[in-house]
């Protein structure tokens, strides 16, 4: 995982929130909070395209929030986290551009209101991302640190607003990691652990929320090497949402560190599901291949490695997909090559 990509994973894992007692006591609509609560339902399964739709109800009959918006950005963008297909970066954009701008709207009306100040966080946090993915870096570092500091000012207004634990403490876990390499420094703290606990603490307090919390800890374990840690957190959360693709790939990359032979059974399961999946992922199917075509070779199992191999190579890529795609195909012809001549001798 790239550096840049770590210092904004949290921002994935807010897609994954569910409207918890926050909403619930602000929005004082039961209309609204029915659609969160089944648009989320919907996300968690990985339904993408229903929980959009729900959503959009919620942004027509409530356009005064800005959550409707934010939400749609998320989908769209987590959807394509899922399967990465790519999506149009302009409409993406004035639909966050909207969002951003409405919250903040809301924000500067009423700046002690919680809901308007986590709608703000989110918003601004979701256009970091954005921004990051498209490596508009100083956007995203600034959009980042202010929507940082909208999540602690939600915990000004209300300590157990816990969704704000989740952003924080992902961001408190994830810069640490990134800069582990520079903590002997006498300014710079050591917050992983901290981190890890206020996750831990939003999903003990938060039944809701608990399901972002779950997947940035998992993240978390398994950049710490706490495998088994991990493989718990996540099989329990499997169990509950069996359909959610992103939590049964980190974990059977998780277990790819642990236990190979079983990360090939959740490998050929994950693969099985992308195709027969009505939405086709070629990215996701070459990136599985890849990953048991190592895990053969590591196990000097060559012949099933070199047959992963030459599938991918008879995947016929689009343009997006290549380019996409360009730093692995290469190490899949070197492998491809290495088996070949291995095979030889």
């Amino acid at each position: 995982m790239l550096v840049t990509e770590r210092l904004v994973l949290f921002r994935v894992i807010i897609f994954f929130l569910v409207a918890s007692g926050l909403f619930a006591q602000d929005f004082g609509n039961r209309r609204a909070e029915s659609l969160l609560f089944t648009a989320f339902d919907s996300v968690k399964n990985g339904e993408y395209d229903t929980a959009y739709s729900y959503f959009d109800t919620l942004d027509i009959e409530f356009p005064e929030l800005s959550i409707g918006k934010i939400y749609k950005a998320g989908i769209i963008i987590l959807k394509d986290y899922d399967y990465v297909l790519g999506y149009d970066p302009d409409s993406l954009y004035q639909l966050l551009d909207e969002a951003v701008e409405l919250a903040e709207e809301n924000y500067d009306n009423d700046p002690d209101d919680l809901l308007n100040v986590y709608q703000y966080a989110i918003a601004l946090g979701l256009k970091g991302y954005y921004d990051a993915l498209q490596k508009n870096y100083f956007s995203a570092l600034t959009e980042s640190i202010y929507s940082l500091q909208y999540f602690h000012e939600c915990l000004e207004i209300d300590p157990e607003a816990y969704d704000a634990y989740v952003a924080i403490g992902s961001y408190k876990f994830w810069v640490s990691e990134v800069g582990k390499d520079v903590l002997y420094l006498p300014f710079i703290e050591d917050e992983r652990e901290p981190g890890m606990h206020f996750l831990k603490l939003a999903i003990e307090k938060n039944t809701y929320h608990s399901y972002a919390a779950i997947h940035s800890l998992a993240f978390a374990y398994f950049y710490s090497k706490k495998f088994e840690k991990g493989i718990e957190l996540l099989e329990d959360v499997l169990r509950k949402h069996p359909g959610n693709r992103i939590f049964a790939q980190l974990l059977a990359d998780t277990y790819f560190n642990y236990d190979k032979e079983k990360a090939i059974i959740l490998y050929n399961k994950l693969l099985e599901r992308y195709r027969n999946s009505v939405i086709k992922s070629n990215v996701r199917e070459v990136e599985i291949l890849h990953k048991l075509a190592q895990i053969y070779e590591k196990l000097q199992k060559n012949e099933l490695a070199l047959n992963c191999c030459n599938n991918i190579l008879e995947y016929k890529l689009n343009g997006f997909e290549k380019s996409y795609l360009s730093g692995r195909l290469e190490r899949v012809h070197n492998l491809r090559d290495k088996l070949i001549s291995v095979e030889k001798k």
